[in-house]
């Protein structure tokens, strides 16, 4: 059989199809025969349909009072000033602060919903701050150092003042995660600040004479302990020392 020939058989089979089709046309506003139909029209009530089962006509039935999702806890707490008091006195933080895979899943939380307006060290800096939206209070304050870890959840969870509700956007488990670095963020600012405090220069002299008042220290120095002048600028102006010019040597102390 050449081309020719069965390009004109495929030709007659395709015009003989045709034909068959247009003779066993059916009526198009109606549908084709279903062999299944309980895969097109389902048995049941649709969510939204009407319902003569129940009493109020309708097939989505609300809870029962008193019924608790599968894996939540409620709380019984108010969006108010005195429930979150309450909230910290009764509520603790279930992480521990040595948990460091709930450190790590905290910092995460705290840089997604957090630090667009606390900023990445908590100190109320951050970028939507930063562009006219009034700043929120800095973590390091006095306030949130006192404020308990149940009073900061309950805050989170209901919002207060210009912060919104986080309920719904951040699980119960990371919003105690969250506070967790908070606290951790507070931890270094406070060894930060210790450490700075340790290097301060009156620091220096109150180690060097303990039993001195520190707002006399200078004097007492000057007239007291004049031999230790040398071994204290070493301690406070290093970079004065290691010169080996000996007019640095006989440079006059700074504070002296």
């Amino acid at each position: 059989m050449t081309r020719t020939q069965l390009n004109w058989m495929l030709l007659i089979v395709l015009v003989a199809l045709a034909c068959l089709t247009l003779a066993m046309e059916r009526d198009s506003s109606k549908p084709n025969f279903e062999i299944m139909p309980d895969m097109a029209h389902s048995v049941p009530y649709d969510s939204f349909a009407p319902n003569p089962n129940f009493y109020d006509g309708k097939t989505l039935q609300p809870p029962i009072p008193g019924t608790i999702a599968r894996g939540e806890q409620p709380l019984y707490y108010n969006a108010t000033p005195e429930d979150a008091i309450r909230a910290g006195e009764e509520l603790h933080n279930p992480c521990s602060a040595t948990d460091e895979a709930a450190l790590a899943r905290g910092a995460k939380v705290f840089a997604v919903y957090c630090a667009p307006c606390h900023g990445g060290a908590g100190r109320g800096d951050g970028l939507v701050a930063q562009r006219g939206f009034p700043p929120p209070p800095s973590f390091h304050a006095d306030r949130a150092l006192t404020m308990k870890d149940g009073q900061m959840f309950h805050v989170v969870t209901y919002g207060f003042g210009n912060m919104p509700s986080y309920a719904v956007q951040v699980s119960r488990e990371d919003r105690w995660k969250a506070i967790l670095h908070i606290r951790d963020l507070q931890r270094k600012e406070a060894a930060a600040a210790q450490n700075q405090a340790e290097y301060h220069p009156q620091s220096l002299l109150h180690l060097l004479h303990p039993q001195c008042p520190q707002h006399l220290l200078p004097a007492q120095l000057k007239s007291r302990h004049r031999s230790n002048q040398l071994q204290l600028n070493q301690m406070l102006q290093p970079q004065e020392f290691l010169s080996d010019s000996s007019e640095k040597h006989r440079k006059t102390p700074f504070f002296f």
